[in-house]
């Protein structure tokens, strides 16, 4: 029985969960065999390739959005998702729709179940997801696509992208050791594995170790190389909350007055990123840019659940922060803008992926709270509650201020409860994309529940 027989009554993310089974495996040879089968439609598109280890998502979002109000009909691919699949693939604004989205997850699973029938390895998950993206795409005559890196660059499935119209390289820190090398040059080369020759590069590398690395590679393969960080490190900013940021900053000759949406001074480097990308694609009409249009769009970029603030009082924030520098952005962001007073009055909902460097992004968020809620969310690799509190405890935090509430959902709950009885500020939920992914929808209904009981008080009043 094939996986499309055993697997009639699914939805595609449904049927896409068989792939799990084989793991994570860097490496191109089974992309390039199942594209192939698929008529290589990777070879129909122009392509914005972006990788990186923080930042790469951000960056993604504003190129998007700027690409849709220059009027492109602008595809994106990013992972991983925060409440529904079908974030993954947008184009043109909206998301893959379930029926395009069960249709060509039939048609790829089709082609996977050839390969193993010749005796071929199959595709692993992530590398089906991205065929269906790729696929999607070049069927919908997308002009231009920004790609996101899985992971690492060198072997990553989006790696297939031959001749990219542009290659971005974000901030590159430690994460996915395991996979990608023990060193920041190791890392480096991985994500540096994307830069093809005589395609243009942008960077947002701030460690002078890996921007060497990465230099290195792309002057032996004789690319047009522009350093994103040093362009930020030029910038004017006029104002800076946790609502976004004002600044000016010169690219390429020419001066942009830049207003972001997304909190956090780190956005400074991911947007003058982009902008330096879509400066230098106008500037050489590799596609047809308005100034005007590229600022609009910056403007509007929006990435859920990345310093996401749902609610000032009480405070709720939720951030995905599933690193060291990544929680680390987080907690100097937080305690910037509201104060280790306020901070200390709230609850840390935390959850973290086994894989992770638990310790060090604990000692980060163990700032944003003064009680901790640690979690498990529904994911293979989450860390058990005990090893956080493990960690916790290593840190000399009060057992009493420690509890383990395995269920993401519950914990939520039980925070908004002690938020409702005064016995907390508010609530910080952070560690984890498949956490805040998780509890989002919920979290939100909880922030309208309150204010829908505040307005009814004030009327009573």
């Amino acid at each position: 029985m094939t996986l499309k027989e055993k697997n009639l009554s699914k939805t595609g993310p449904e049927k896409l969960k068989d792939f799990q089974r084989f793991g994570s495996v860097l490496g191109l040879e089974r992309m390039k065999k199942l594209l192939f089968k698929l008529g290589n439609p990777e070879k129909k598109l122009k392509v914005i390739h972006v990788a990186g280890t923080n930042g790469k998502g951000s960056i993604c979002h504003y190129l998007y959005n700027a690409l849709l109000e220059n009027r492109y009909k602008a595809g994106m691919f990013i992972s991983p998702y925060l409440e529904r699949f079908n974030e993954r693939i947008q184009l043109g604004g909206e998301y893959i729709s379930d029926e395009d989205l069960d249709a060509l997850t039939d048609r790829v699973v089709k082609a996977t179940e050839i390969m193993v029938e010749e005796g071929e390895d199959s595709p692993t998950e992530f590398e089906v997801i991205t065929a269906i993206a790729l696929l999607y795409f070049k069927e919908k005559e997308a002009d231009v696509v920004i790609l996101e890196v899985g992971l690492g660059g060198r072997g990553d499935s989006t790696n297939v992208i031959e001749k990219p119209i542009m290659s971005i390289i974000g901030s590159i820190s430690y994460d996915h050791m395991d996979r990608l090398g023990n060193t920041i040059e190791e890392i480096a080369m991985e994500k540096a594995g994307i830069i093809k020759r005589g395609c243009p590069l942008v960077t947002a590398i701030e460690d002078k170790v890996a921007f060497n690395v990465v230099a290195s590679v792309a002057e032996e393969k004789s690319v047009p190389f522009i350093d994103g960080s040093a362009a930020a490190g030029r910038a004017t900013i006029s104002e800076s909350t946790i609502n976004g940021m004002k600044y000016n900053v010169r690219i390429l000759g020419d001066e942009y007055h830049v207003e972001t949406s997304m909190a956090g001074e780190f956005q400074l480097l991911n947007s003058v990123t982009a902008l330096v990308a879509l400066e230098y694609m106008r500037e050489k009409s590799i596609l047809r840019l308005n100034k005007d249009d590229i600022l609009k769009g910056i403007k509007k970029a929006f990435n859920p659940g990345r310093l996401e603030i749902l609610s000032h009082s009480p405070l709720v924030i939720l951030d995905g922060a599933h690193n060291q520098d990544s929680s680390k952005v987080l907690r100097n962001a937080a305690l910037n803008a509201f104060g280790e007073d306020l901070l200390k009055e709230c609850i840390l909902i935390t959850a973290m992926m086994s894989d992770k460097e638990i310790d060090k992004i604990m000692e980060n968020l163990l700032h944003l709270g003064g009680k901790y809620f640690l979690c498990e969310p529904e994911n293979h690799r989450r860390a058990d509650g005990e090893v956080l509190a493990a960690s916790l405890a290593d840190l000399e935090v009060d057992p009493n201020h420690i509890t383990i509430i395995r269920s993401p959902r519950e914990a939520v709950s039980k925070a908004f409860e002690e938020i409702s009885m005064g016995r907390a500020g508010g609530v910080v939920i952070a560690g984890s994309l498949y956490l805040v992914g998780e509890v989002r929808s919920q979290v939100i209904e909880e922030v309208r529940h309150l204010e829908m009981q505040a307005d009814f008080n004030a009327n009573q009043n």
